[in-house]
């Protein structure tokens, strides 16, 4: 791609990453399900997707839409693979038909977590359906010759994230119980800084964009450090056994292929906890 066009339609316009990518893309064209900001489309219902991209006409489609509760995922998996995966069907139709560029939101949970810092060449295993469904969404979207998938990993951003949930507790002075699972933590804008300088790539195919990796626990005790917080307050314990679904032990991923191409430090822990809680 030799330059960012200015009909770039980001859906999922309201969640963490959307709201990143419609503030760094001024020109971005919000499409979210309540319809509250930009364009309402339900990517489930292919006439809805249909109407809209007439509309619109985009010559970049972002699917940063996802359902992305793991545990609600596993109990309702009719919903989890019609959002996560055959939606991505109907995006992909609507791009391949006029020709856009098409970036799929992917995630580190298609991996099984018993190896972590996985490559993009690395074989997806899967161990619930959130990321089998995520995973069909791949597929779909990798049909398409223009398209690009960004895998990530535990993405937080405005609200309802795991650091901005420890930064909240510890300064109430309340005790956290964290685990000692492993992933690669970035900040929603981080990685929408990283999506924009893409699209002045001629990259297509699987990118890894995600943080340093690091454990929960580590994370909570680099947040604790970071704002001066009481680190005492926090419990390593094993992993809790009301979760519906099983989590990868070790679902981090290798960003060596982005470093060469994102000219900027979006991976270190540093710049992705500086963001914490700063933006609104």
């Amino acid at each position: 791609m030799s330059g960012v066009s200015q009909r770039i339609a980001v859906i999922g316009g309201e969640g963490q990453l959307g709201r990143e990518l419609v503030k760094v893309l001024p020109d971005a064209l919000p499409l979210t399900h309540t319809g509250r900001t930009g364009y309402q489309i339900d990517i489930a219902d292919p006439g809805s997707v249909r109407r809209v991209m007439d509309v619109i006409d985009p010559e970049i489609i972002i699917n940063a839409a996802a359902m992305t509760n793991v545990d609600l995922c596993e109990e309702n998996k009719d919903l989890a693979f019609r959002v996560n995966g055959e939606a991505v069907r109907f995006l992909v139709r609507e791009a391949r038909k006029r020709g856009a560029t098409f970036i799929q939101i992917s995630t580190d949970y298609i991996f099984d977590g018993e190896q972590g810092n996985y490559s993009e060449k690395a074989t997806p295993n899967p161990i619930n359906y959130y990321g089998i469904s995520k995973l069909i969404g791949e597929s779909y979207a990798l049909s398409y010759e223009k398209t690009i998938v960004v895998r990530t990993s535990g993405v937080f951003g405005h609200a309802r994230n795991f650091p901005l949930f420890v930064l909240s507790e510890l300064r109430k002075g309340n005790s956290i119980s964290v685990h000692k699972s492993y992933y690669s933590p970035i900040h929603a804008r981080n990685l929408a800084l990283s999506i924009r300088e893409l699209l002045h790539s001629d990259i297509l195919g699987i990118i890894n964009i995600a943080g340093e990796r690091i454990s929960r626990y580590d994370l909570a005790v680099a947040i604790a450090k970071t704002f001066s917080l009481d680190e005492s307050l926090l419990r390593l314990v094993s992993e809790p056994d009301f979760f519906k679904a099983r989590r990868p032990y070790d679902s981090s991923l290798s960003v060596e292929k982005a470093k060469r191409l994102v000219g900027f430090d979006f991976y270190s822990m540093k710049s992705n906890l500086g963001l914490l809680g700063k933006l609104k």
